[in-house]
């Protein structure tokens, strides 16, 4: 089975502080942190997870609210696998090196670095990992995550617009988070989505079920207004997680668990 936390659900401004959108993937053993905004230890550790617990950190793109919590995670003693898009992972280099410059070298034969761009394929443990380049303000990647021994897949697509790639990318998954910056009654800003159009791409691509992420501090939490939006285009099953809400995807299916 994989098993989803959502340590955070805002935006770079989020409703509440230190909400950055990120995931923790567990899959057997395995540990993935999805993202990793400036509170990402403090969200970590509200789930009883260290530094040291996470085999593989995953990055969508390089802006603030996704990477400047990352060197916190070179205080370990475990390997760590980064796995981001080449421009992406020079980013996370120069980032490290610039405020832990003492660690480069002790962390030398700890650090992994995989270079996977958009349209590319990894595999580890038992999770088969693919990435689509997505429609943002900076280069920018989505993740699909499939456990072919459970049959079942998720899509989280990062920050994005309206994106036939990262439709694509979701096509037929059992789950697709998918950033929701936006409610339409506001103009959206490049690179960004309404819940609307993330309805409608969790509708072209099939999805079995949509969680709404990256939600921004000035829409309101009303369920009647996500609802409206999100049905004009899509009927399945849809919900807006909050920080420590885990899902399971499992061979019985999705599982939505209370937070930890």
């Amino acid at each position: 089975m994989v098993e989803i936390t959502f340590l955070g659900v805002g935006s770079a401004t989020p409703a509440i502080s230190g909400d950055h959108v990120a995931l923790l993937v567990r899959a057997g053993t395995l540990k993935a942190l999805v993202d990793a905004g400036p509170t990402v230890m403090a969200q970590l550790g509200r789930q009883g997870v260290t530094a040291d617990d996470i085999d593989v950190l995953l990055v969508t793109h390089a802006h603030g609210d996704h990477v400047l919590g990352w060197p916190m995670l070179l205080f370990r003693q475990r390997p760590l696998v980064v796995v981001a898009a080449p421009e992406t992972q020079r980013v996370l280099r120069e980032l490290a090196w610039l405020v832990y410059p003492e660690l480069q070298e002790p962390m030398a034969d700890r650090l992994t670095f995989v270079d996977l761009g958009p349209g590319g394929e990894w595999r580890v443990g038992p999770l088969r990992v693919r990435s689509a380049a997505t429609c943002h303000s900076a280069a920018s990647q989505a993740y699909r995550f499939d456990c072919e021994e459970v049959g079942r897949a998720l899509t989280y697509s990062g920050d994005t617009g309206p994106c036939d790639e990262v439709a694509g990318l979701a096509q037929g998954c059992d789950l697709l988070i998918h950033e929701a910056t936006y409610l339409h009654v506001q103009e959206p800003m490049y690179g960004h989505s309404t819940a609307g159009q993330a309805a409608q791409i969790a509708a072209a691509a099939g999805c079995g079920a949509l969680a709404l992420v990256h939600r921004d501090r000035e829409q309101p939490e009303a369920l009647d207004l996500y609802e409206a939006e999100v049905r004009a285009y899509y009927n399945g099953l849809w919900w807006l997680p909050y920080a420590g809400q885990t899902v399971i995807l499992s061979a019985a299916g999705l599982n939505i668990l209370e937070g930890r």
